[in-house]
């Protein structure tokens, strides 16, 4: 847990929670107790799982103004940990009557945030006859969009409760291959970069179940024909030991030669040949009808 630093809030209603936003060293950080609160979950309780687990080291003490405009000392989590902390609060555990709200915060919660935060620190318009150039500048809340649209589309297959977690983690991932602590601050020339990184990244196995290994359920012998239909749904068929799978051309050519390529007994090519002549003879009599 850093020192403890004093910094000017913003009140972002959210539900019938009255959450806070305060800045420091140009980074959003949330008082955790009004989040905690307003999901009516106790705050002593998170409190000790904020300070003594894993966020313990991203925790900060903050002197901020409450809601009620009093001066308090609060312990402040960094927006970009919010999502994490969220999901690991288990929905199906707490009491059934807050549960529609815990998931409405798990759901939704750090995007309001992240919009108010965003729309404060919009990059100022240029004037249309500046001259300037990507060099140097950074791909600010357009790019940041742009980016989360991708990430968006990467996670589109997941359920409600995976999405956040992907999202989280595909967040970090670009954070650490692009050295920022924002997605804001990624180099302006770098935005294609982002984007083609989060387009790349595996999300299967993860997030995704990896493809299943084909599976044939047959016997030890015999002989087996697998194929697909129009739905992708495998089937398997049982063929006889004295089945060919060929097309009519491959049919005929292969009884053609001799002494042929199909080991036919010539009783059975007798009765084909009668069967061929009497399947002509129909046709002659359907033609000339």
């Amino acid at each position: 847990m850093s020192n403890i630093s004093t910094a000017v809030s913003n009140v972002i209603p959210f539900r019938s929670a009255s959450l806070l936003l305060v800045e420091k060293g140009g980074e959003p950080f949330v008082p955790m107790k009004p989040v905690v609160e307003g999901m009516g979950l106790a705050w002593q309780a998170q409190h000790a799982k904020l300070t003594s687990g894993r966020f313990n080291s991203v925790i900060t003490m903050i002197v901020t103004t409450g809601v009620d405009g009093k001066q308090y000392e609060m312990s402040c989590l960094p927006l970009r940990k919010l999502p994490g902390w969220l999901m690991s609060i288990h929905a199906s555990k707490v009491r059934p009557e807050l549960r529609e709200c815990v998931i409405a915060f798990q759901n939704e919660c750090d995007d309001v945030l992240w919009l108010h935060w965003n729309k404060i620190h919009a990059p100022v318009e240029l004037a249309a006859n500046t001259n300037y150039t990507l060099i140097g500048t950074t791909i600010g809340s357009d790019g940041f969009h742009c980016l989360s649209a991708v990430i968006d589309g990467k996670i589109s297959r997941l359920d409600k409760r995976a999405k956040q977690s992907a999202r989280m983690h595909i967040w970090s991932q670009v954070h650490k291959a692009f050295s920022v602590v924002r997605g804001e601050d990624i180099p302006a020339e770098k935005l294609e970069s982002a984007m083609n990184f989060v387009a790349a990244y595996a999300i299967e196995g993860q997030y995704l179940p990896k493809p299943a290994e084909p599976y044939f359920d047959v016997g030890q012998d015999g002989r087996y024909m697998l194929s697909f239909n129009h739905k992708g749904e495998q089937q398997i068929t049982r063929i006889p030991d004295d089945a060919y799978v060929l097309s009519s051309r491959e049919f005929l050519k292969g009884i053609a030669h001799i002494p042929g390529d199909i080991p036919i007994s010539t009783d059975d090519l007798f009765e084909f040949a009668l069967a061929a002549l009497s399947n002509l003879r129909l046709r002659s009599k359907h033609r000339a009808a």
